[in-house]
């Protein structure tokens, strides 16, 4: 047995939290007292929201061919996160329950 071998992982399910940038970058301001990511305020966030849409596009991308990626089928839950936050928690914690 190779002990240095890395071990592959995967998961039985993600959920993705789909979110529109900006009701994400509102969610940050009204929920954080400090607002910094990384030493500097927020802004630096919302001048970069085409990277951040860009990084979005991607991980749906990467989720709807995940197969392909990761030659596993992992069963992906996606979450409109759009919606208000306690929608969003319960149906979560019922995706988890179903899990358990």
């Amino acid at each position: 047995m190779d002990v240095s071998r890395p071990v592959k992982c995967m998961p039985d399910v993600i959920i993705y939290l789909d979110v529109k940038i900006d009701t994400a970058l509102k969610r940050i301001i009204n929920n954080r007292k400090v607002l910094k990511y990384r030493d500097e305020k927020l802004s630096v966030l919302e001048k970069k929201k085409n990277v951040l849409g860009f990084v979005s596009t991607y991980y749906l991308y990467f989720l709807k061919n995940i197969k392909k990626f990761t030659g596993t089928d992992i069963r992906v839950e996606y979450i409109d996160a759009n919606r208000p936050e306690n929608m969003v928690l319960n149906d979560t914690i019922k995706i988890i329950e179903k899990l358990l």
